[in-house]
């Protein structure tokens, strides 16, 4: 499953909702965030519309989200070096073969 970039706010969120620790309304202070997260398919809420803004009600995680916090249980943001150690690998590969290759014909 494919990392996503997550705030601290969204992962104390989506962490809390894991755990069940999770209020049944969206506070005021969250809404931004757990919109955000909603976006990315991680959690969901029911929307109901007030006196002058709309509110988040009974917050879950969806099945995606419950399946990125069993294979990310840290919550790490991705890093750059993830995918620069496998194209160093190649490359170091690709030069050994070529070494290879040359002292076979010499």
């Amino acid at each position: 499953m494919e990392r996503i970039e997550l705030s601290k706010r969204g992962k104390q969120i989506l962490l809390a909702l894991y755990k069940g620790e999770y209020q049944g309304q969206v506070p005021d202070e969250d809404y931004e965030e757990f919109n955000l997260l909603e976006v990315q398919g991680l959690v969901h809420a029911v929307k109901t519309k007030g006196a002058n803004r709309c509110e988040m009600h009974a917050p879950r995680l969806t099945d995606e989200g419950l399946a990125y916090v069993a294979a990310n249980p840290r919550l790490k943001n991705p890093s750059i070096w993830d995918d620069k150690k496998y194209i160093i690998n190649t490359i170091i590969s690709v030069v050994a073969l070529a070494v290879a290759i040359i002292a076979l014909f010499k």
